[in-house]
């Protein structure tokens, strides 16, 4: 029988962790319930093992506990929300899933600088024929930084320098558009 105080182990690719029955009961359809289950789970002295990322899966856990997480900068979302579909858990809320503030700030960066470069080597190879376009995306690029720049909490002095050097690669790169024009 079943006991919902009782503490499970798993061994997931080598990470320990544990999360107590009554947890785990909460989600009857999951794999991880099954798992579990007196009718899988026949030696409760020994950790279930699943071969999958342990880091990925002590994310899982706590999004089990508090029905919403803060994803670390080592876990994205996208991985995560595949191994919740792995394990046959529901995510209700999409929006109960968040990145860590630094996960976003290299994510926006990277987008940025790669766009930035992209936009560069089009002035640079004086493409004047797509020159209005290349000026369209610079301003729908400052439209995405400013929003991306509201979402990540202002009060963060990384977010603010990220977001003001963006602003200014993205000011620097329309006058240059402006004197070639000229």
């Amino acid at each position: 029988m079943e006991d919902g105080s009782a503490i499970i182990t798993f061994d997931v690719g080598g990470k320990i962790l544990k999360i107590s029955r009554m947890v785990i009961n909460q989600h009857p359809e999951s794999m991880l319930a099954r798992l579990v289950s007196d009718t899988w789970h026949v030696d409760s002295d020994q950790p279930v093992f699943i071969d999958r990322d342990g880091d990925i899966f002590a994310q899982v856990l706590n999004y089990l506990r508090y029905r919403s997480i803060t994803l670390p900068l080592t876990v994205s979302k996208e991985m995560f929300l595949r191994d919740m579909e792995y394990y046959g858990i529901v995510v209700e809320d999409d929006g109960d899933i968040r990145e860590d503030l630094d996960t976003m700030l290299v994510k926006f960066h990277a987008q940025t600088s790669a766009y930035m470069d992209l936009l560069e080597r089009k002035l640079i190879a004086q493409d004047k024929s797509s020159l209005g376009v290349v000026e369209e995306r610079i301003t729908s690029l400052q439209s995405d930084v400013e929003r991306n720049f509201k979402k990540i909490h202002i009060g963060n002095s990384l977010a603010v320098g990220v977001a003001g050097h963006e602003m200014y690669n993205i000011k620097a790169l329309h006058d240059k558009l402006q004197n070639r024009r000229s």
